[in-house]
């Protein structure tokens, strides 16, 4: 809705303030004193959290056509790195070498899932104004998701359809010289 009321950065705007809500839910989620209040707040901060596709949506934007696939590969790649590989290790260390205590490792998942979230609104912060430019730079540029390419103009389709079959090749051979000096689009 956001974005269609033209807030142009409204995926950063959404995984901002799902982490700041995270944050506290996070936290008390980590800290409640019996198991059945700890799944229930829990849960409540991973529907919060489960902002995924918003980041998996706003990078598209930004990126030129022929690198979409590139970038959310690398994207879905660090996310999977940070998330599956560092997090854990950050909690065992916690866990092992500061609180030297198996038991405490609701507080080390406590503290690495809030200063998690928080260094994520500090980088979304920063991140809001370059976000916008780059969608004004995306958008100028005419690679952005919204594109439509220059050789699937209307007349030239009408006009390949229109034609017989006598004039079917010379139709074709222009639409393929119009493709390929078109700037746009992915040149397979």
């Amino acid at each position: 809705r956001m974005y269609r009321a033209g807030r142009t950065d409204a995926h950063m705007r959404v995984m901002l303030f799902a982490a700041l809500l995270g944050i506290p839910l996070f936290g008390a989620a980590m800290l409640m004193p019996t198991a059945t209040l700890g799944i229930i707040t829990l849960t409540l901060a991973f529907f919060v959290l489960a902002n995924y596709g918003a980041g998996f949506a706003a990078l598209p934007l930004i990126t030129p056509n022929p690198l979409r696939a590139r970038t959310t590969a690398v994207l879905s790649f660090v996310t999977s790195l940070v998330g599956l590989g560092i997090g854990p290790t950050l909690i065992a260390v916690l866990t092992d070498y500061v609180f030297k205590d198996p038991t405490a490792i609701r507080y080390s998942m406590a503290i690495v899932g809030m200063v998690s979230l928080v260094l994520a609104v500090a980088i979304f912060s920063f991140g809001l104004a370059p976000y916008r430019r780059s969608i004004q730079e995306a958008t100028e540029l005419d690679h952005c998701a919204v594109f439509i390419p220059r050789w699937l103009s209307i007349s030239k389709l009408v006009t390949a359809l229109a034609i017989g079959k006598r004039g079917r090749r010379a139709s074709n051979r222009t639409l393929h010289a119009s493709m390929k000096n078109s700037t746009h689009g992915d040149k397979r």
